[in-house]
């Protein structure tokens, strides 16, 4: 059994968004085989996925509709809401921007694969593991 995995760190600002964006999907088009997209993507697709700060990311649309486009769904994630913290007393913001995304292909391998949010250490992220089946952790990022 063969997939292939992507493990990101997404850019901050938003030029660099949508240039990394039209990469994944770049990939996503020449490739016809299973695909896990794993990682911190800085970016916060949904209003309640983000408390403090601004609402959602500038190309959160965009984003949504290319996922919906290749098929790419969203792993469920326990351990938390948020991934990120910006540590602050003062305005504290909590996000949700480190996620796996999947296309069907590797979901008809891993139907009950899940992604469990860590706790945090020395990060302002909670780390990741990754689940292929209900007890077999797989990737720690």
């Amino acid at each position: 059994m063969h997939w292939l995995v992507s493990v990101i760190y997404g850019p901050h600002n938003r030029r660099n968004k949508m240039e990394f964006w039209g990469s994944l999907w770049d990939i996503a088009s020449h490739f016809d085989g299973p695909w896990l997209v794993i990682g911190d993507f800085n970016t916060v697709l949904r209003s309640f996925e983000r408390v403090g700060g601004r609402d959602r990311d500038p190309v959160a649309d965009y984003v949504l509709e290319a996922m919906d486009n290749l098929g790419m769904i969203e792993l469920n994630i326990s351990g938390g809401d948020f991934s990120w913290r910006n540590r602050r007393e003062v305005r504290p913001i909590h996000s949700k921007i480190d996620r796996g995304l999947a296309n069907v292909d590797w979901w008809s391998l891993f139907p009950n694969a899940s992604l469990c949010y860590l706790p945090e250490t020395m990060s302002d992220h909670k780390p990741l593991l990754l689940y292929t089946s209900p007890q077999e952790p797989l990737i720690y990022t």
